[in-house]
C-alpha cells in the first residue's frame, strides 16, 4: 500500500546524484560519461518490469524520462539549498 507521501522527481534526481558519482568514480568513468550510467539504469527499470506492464508504456515511461532530463540543466547544492529555504520546490 502507497504511504500518501510524493516526492518531486527532479528532487529524487538530485538527492541520489552522489550514488551516482560515486559509482561512476568507483567504475573510473569520466563525468562526461554519466549518461551511461543513467541509460543503463532506465534499461535495466524497464528489464525489471518487461512481464508486468506492456512494452508500449514502458517505452513511452523511458522516452518521458530521457526527453525530460534533456531539458534539465543539474542544480547546484546552493541552487538547491536556497529553493528549499524559499519554499519552492526545487525546478
Amino acid at each position: 500500500m502507497a504511504s500518501g507521501v510524493s516526492v518531486m522527481p527532479l528532487q529524487v534526481a538530485f538527492e541520489i546524484r552522489p550514488a551516482v558519482e560515486a559509482a561512476g568514480a568507483s567504475a573510473d568513468l569520466p563525468v562526461a560519461r554519466r549518461h551511461l550510467l543513467c541509460g543503463v539504469a532506465l534499461a535495466e527499470a524497464l528489464r525489471q518490469v518487461q512481464g508486468a506492464i506492456d512494452m508500449q508504456v514502458a517505452l513511452t515511461l523511458a522516452l518521458e524520462v530521457v526527453f525530460g532530463m534533456t531539458k534539465m540543466v543539474p542544480m547546484s547544492n546552493r541552487a538547491f539549498e536556497a529553493a528549499t529555504r524559499e519554499g519552492a520546490s526545487p525546478a
